[in-house]
């Protein structure tokens, strides 16, 4: 068991701090509230939220002693049912993500479906151990700039990238001489924060083949990077 304490309102998301992890999260409307965990080989355990204790203004929070890295976790909000109304839609069965979540799995493949009335995600504990190794703003003037903007899986993902990690971070990171060859003095990126690319139901009228939202403009994790483009499954950011 876990020791459990009313935690703080900020900063929102999952925060490690000495002894634990800190969960905060949003709902202004939001009448009853969970964090469930789902610790590797263990059966998940929710943590109901009492709002006399774990509630301060709109944000929900508790803190869990002794919670280590990889954990899964994810959210429940029970409220009102007022689509028609309010507009609410609160359904306390349903997991839900934390907005500010740095990891989500289940969307490590590239198109696999989801589940009915969405998919399988959740948010996973993660050390923010990136190491920037001292990498600074080039400072390119405005005026003598060469912006390239691509997508990550598209820029590499055929054959005749001749990359050795086609469609990831490491592939387009094997292409960098060729920007610099054109000229490029910086790409933007498209999307690169998790998206659902499966959540589109209609099919190539030829093919049968199911679409998919290949670019990426409409987020479900904006702190999350898009798991599907690594090269290492067990590194988000390869």
């Amino acid at each position: 068991m876990h020791t459990i304490l009313p935690g703080r309102p900020l900063p929102l998301g999952a925060t490690r701090c000495p002894g634990g992890v800190n969960f905060a999260f949003f709902s202004r409307h939001g009448q009853r509230a969970a964090v469930l965990l789902f610790p590797p080989d263990h059966e998940p355990v929710e943590i109901s939220l009492d709002p006399r204790a774990n509630r301060t203004g709109d944000i929900w929070h508790v803190f869990v002693a002794g919670l280590a890295p990889g954990v899964e976790y994810a959210l429940r909000v029970a409220g009102a049912w007022d689509p028609a109304g309010a507009g609410h839609r609160f359904d306390g069965r349903r997991l839900l993500l934390d907005p500010y979540a740095r990891h989500l799995t289940g969307g490590e493949r590239w198109g696999r479906p989801g589940a009915e009335h969405g998919f399988a995600r959740r948010c996973r504990l993660v050390e923010n151990r990136y190491d920037w190794e001292g990498d600074r703003p080039l400072g390119t003037p405005l005026a003598e700039s060469v912006i390239y903007e691509l997508h990550v899986r598209a820029f590499t993902v055929h054959p005749s990238s001749g990359v050795a990690h086609p469609g990831t971070y490491e592939g387009l990171v094997e292409k960098i001489p060729y920007l610099q060859k054109l000229g490029v003095t910086a790409v933007e990126l498209m999307p690169v924060f998790e998206f659902n690319e499966s959540e589109i139901v209609r099919r190539d009228p030829t093919s049968g083949e199911r679409l998919r939202n290949l670019w990426g403009y409409s987020p479900i994790g904006f702190f999350a990077p898009k798991a599907s483009y690594a090269a290492d499954a067990a590194d988000p950011v390869t």
